[in-house]
């Protein structure tokens, strides 16, 4: 089956029955989403029709205006079909690029986290956020979001590690340094714009705090002005490093409040175990007017975005970067 995707024309091939928003996450095709179930409403779009084969084809003739929105998570694909993504964010990303990556070290930090660097032949440019596609051989690939800074001619990334995931085992048993990788991105509609004067939250969850340091030290750089907070549940037995990687954009932000917190143990003398959701309802700010980047674990961010609405975020300016166990 052909999915058509307006407005660019772009045409994604994708199985009979198959899943059409797993149909777009297989191809890079940047939706939001985080639940999967119909819940969330987040990955809404328009089914568009048109006259013939020919002009599916081409874009040329549309019959009919577009459909009622419908949730990508529930249609399954019986037909050529085409839909009507939702906008664009108004900002020109990085070209998505394909490259061959040097594996420079891979190993555990934690019983549940791994963490991956590879060398690139060229620096790679990319917004704080945003993922790169991994292929460790033929049939296995996972999006991954860089931990370190744009520009650079490597890049890092966390991984969720689990006992019984394809990437876990090849990355423990198999990959060593030396090793090449096929490396595609940057990808995803999830990114902070540094130099935006929006205020702005950002949240982390397990192994989104590598995708929240990147954002910090770009701010660091190109906005050290602009308003942000920052809540980062610490794995525990992490709390000493990741407050160490985010020590040189703390000190250099000038309207940044951080705060750490953990399920597991209080952290510091005022705050408590908890999680990010709690730590947002908890906050005396209103959100009215900020936009907020979350990066973590899937079963995470429904509750968080429930947690910033209720707050006063507004749904269009939440954007989620879900990472599911490899």
């Amino acid at each position: 089956m052909i999915v058509r995707l307006e407005p660019s024309g772009t045409l994604i091939d994708c199985a009979l029955d198959s899943n059409l928003l797993d149909a777009l996450i297989k191809h890079d095709v940047p939706i939001s989403y985080s639940c999967r179930n119909g819940n969330c409403n987040m990955c809404a779009l328009e089914q568009v029709a048109f006259d013939d084969g020919r002009s599916f084809l081409t874009g040329s003739a549309i019959s009919r205006p577009a459909s009622a929105k419908r949730l990508a998570c529930q249609i399954q694909v019986q037909e050529n079909i085409a839909v009507h993504l939702p906008q664009e964010r108004p900002v020109q990303t990085p070209a998505h690029l394909k490259l061959r990556a040097k594996v420079e070290c891979v190993g555990a930090i934690h019983p549940s986290i791994m963490r991956l660097v590879c060398t690139l032949d060229r620096p790679v440019n990319f917004l704080p956020g945003q993922h790169f596609s991994v292929s460790f051989s033929k049939n296995v690939k996972r999006k991954y979001s860089a931990a370190n800074l744009s520009g650079e001619a490597s890049l890092v990334f966390y991984i969720e590690r689990h006992e019984e995931g394809v990437a876990t085992g090849l990355l423990e048993d198999e990959l060593a340094a030396g090793d090449t990788l096929v490396i595609e991105g940057p990808y995803g509609n999830s990114y902070l714009i540094p130099d935006d004067s929006t205020p702005v939250l950002l949240a982390s969850v397990g192994v989104g705090f590598g995708a929240l340091v990147s954002a910090m030290e770009s701010l660091k750089t190109t906005n050290p002005t602009r308003r942000v907070i920052a809540i980062i549940d610490i794995p525990e037995g992490l709390e000493e490093m990741i407050q160490t990687l985010l020590l040189p954009a703390r000190n250099k932000l000038m309207n940044a409040d951080v705060k750490f917190i953990s399920l597991y143990k209080s952290i510091g003398r005022t705050s408590k175990p908890q999680n990010v959701s709690e730590a947002i309802r908890e906050m005396p700010q209103n959100l009215r007017g900020w936009s907020a980047n979350v990066f973590g674990g899937f079963v995470a961010m429904m509750p968080i975005r429930n947690s910033l609405i209720d707050q006063g975020a507004d749904p269009q300016l939440i954007y989620l970067e879900p990472y599911i166990p490899s």
